[in-house]
């Protein structure tokens, strides 16, 4: 294994050192520009990387580019580039610079060329939530004896732990009392620390309570994934919270997340009709003639049960969605049916009526609903010819 790695990593130096030479080629050949040096989204050289250096400092040994700074991926590169070379080219064995990270970060650096180094980690990915500084000596030595004077530094700092998905999701509406929450991060949480410092409330009728709850990690192997665990079922009819603060670290690094992580669900209330609907787009905004009606409830119930439930009078054929099984739970059901131009039906929804929590209509509906006339339209036919 540790042959295949030693040869996988000169591969990568000599592909890396066909590429730099190709950018040193194109580098001096616009010397005349003073742009910054260009690199890719993960830190990596990008084609202009070396176009930066100006006539004014192709004298003077100093980095050109180094990458990634500031914000950073994971899988970001580390690489920087000089402005005279550091060795010959024929030398592929000699040992390359030393240079610092901190905090230590295992890996290795690599030739790009004769003017670069690649920072090759022993992990796939950085250490999320860290803030990394590199440090060249001031004792650097070009090929030609000179050296950068003073040590040059740059940082970068890789995501913050922040959340990435929740189930229930931020803003669901009618959950159960027995509702866990399973949250899943970037970065692996401490289920301990996470308890500390999140809390979960419950406001009923206008009055908040701190609900009591614990956090698990259900799988070991997913150290991503936790699960909060309310103590007690939650409250009915309630606005449900769960909210953790900013300074809530991964196992990752020591960087916070830095913004506070606020999760807002509510527990079903009581069954209720939302709304009857129809379309008004008629003469006097009354409903529609032979046009469908719809009904809105507050929780689901059983398709078979709000049939039952409904009636309108005067008694028309009435037409809805077609459903495999008449058992499954809806709160929005279309109906349809003849209705007359001008003429006034009473719909009623019967308070026996059941939701799937077994909760009834708090009462019977009953509403009349007025048919519109239509628009005006006049048809006049000619015949003959002109």
């Amino acid at each position: 294994m540790g042959k295949s790695r030693t040869q996988a990593s000169s591969r990568l130096a000599r592909r890396w050192s066909v590429i730099l030479g190709g950018l040193f080629i194109l580098g001096a050949a616009c010397m005349e520009s003073a742009k910054a040096p260009s690199k890719s989204p993960n830190g990596a050289l990008g084609p202009g990387a070396i176009a930066g250096i100006g006539k004014k400092d192709a004298t003077a040994f100093r980095v050109v580019f180094a990458g990634p700074q500031g914000e950073a991926s994971e899988v970001s590169e580390l690489s920087l580039v000089f402005s005279r070379p550091l060795r010959k080219l024929e030398l592929a064995g000699a040992p390359p610079p030393t240079l610092s990270v901190a905090p230590n970060l295992p890996g290795h650096w690599l030739w790009v060329g004769t003017h670069a180094l690649h920072f090759v980690p022993e992990t796939p990915h950085l250490p999320g939530a860290t803030e990394f500084t590199v440090t060249v000596p001031a004792e650097l030595r070009a090929l030609d004896g000179a050296t950068l004077g003073t040590p040059y530094q740059f940082k970068f700092q890789t995501p913050l732990p922040k959340l990435v998905q929740s189930e229930p999701e931020a803003g669901a509406r009618g959950l159960e009392p027995s509702t866990i929450f399973t949250l899943r991060f970037n970065q692996a949480i401490d289920p301990l620390k996470f308890q500390r410092l999140t809390k979960l409330s419950a406001t009923t009728a206008g009055k908040e309570q701190t609900l009591a709850f614990n956090v698990v990690r259900p799988d070991p192997t997913e150290p991503k994934r936790l699960e909060v665990h309310p103590s007690r079922p939650l409250p009915v009819d309630s606005q449900i919270k769960l909210s953790t603060s900013a300074e809530l670290q991964s196992l990752e690094g020591p960087l916070p997340m830095g913004a506070p992580l606020d999760l807002a669900v509510e527990t079903y209330g009581p069954l209720v009709v939302s709304s009857v609907n129809c379309d008004r787009d008629t003469p006097h905004e009354k409903c529609a003639p032979g046009a469908s009606w719809s009904i809105e409830l507050s929780n689901p119930v059983p398709i078979k049960d709000l049939k039952r439930a409904l009636a309108i009078t005067p008694a028309l054929p009435l037409g809805f969605e077609n459903w495999s099984d008449e058992s499954t739970p809806i709160s929005y059901l279309s109906v349809s049916a003849p209705f007359q131009a001008g003429r006034t039906y009473l719909l009623r929804i019967s308070g026996d009526m059941r939701d799937v929590h077994g909760q009834k209509l708090a009462k019977t509906l009953a509403q009349d609903m007025a048919i519109d006339d239509y628009f005006p339209e006049v048809e006049i036919g000619v015949n003959g010819a002109l």
